[in-house]
């Protein structure tokens, strides 16, 4: 399935990375955490560079390697990835009722 994606839709397609990021999660309940590991980062850092940091495939991608990491015993690099989710699913701070914005 993953050869289709990426024969149709190209290496930097979405669908592609989520595919990528299916077969890691089944590498991972495989046992495969080295392997899943190198999948999921290697998706990741397409998906960061094509996509952007906040875009939901970027985020599930991020939110797995994570999971992948921990699994790994690497916790501090997994808790670093999900603070800069958090961060980028955070929304932007509203303003105080009553101030107006000076344009």
């Amino acid at each position: 399935m993953l050869a289709a994606f990426v024969r149709v839709l190209g290496e930097e397609h979405p669908d592609t990375l989520t595919s990528k990021g299916n077969l890691a999660e089944t590498l991972r309940a495989q046992g495969d955490l080295e392997d899943a590991r190198e999948l999921l980062a290697a998706a990741f850092d397409t998906a960061s560079d094509k996509l952007g940091a906040a875009h939901p495939t970027t985020l599930s991608l991020i939110r797995s390697l994570a999971e992948v990491l921990r699994e790994l015993g690497e916790t501090e690099e997994a808790l670093d990835l999900l603070s800069r989710v958090a961060e980028l699913q955070s929304p932007p701070p509203r303003e105080p009722p009553g101030s107006s914005r000076s344009s």
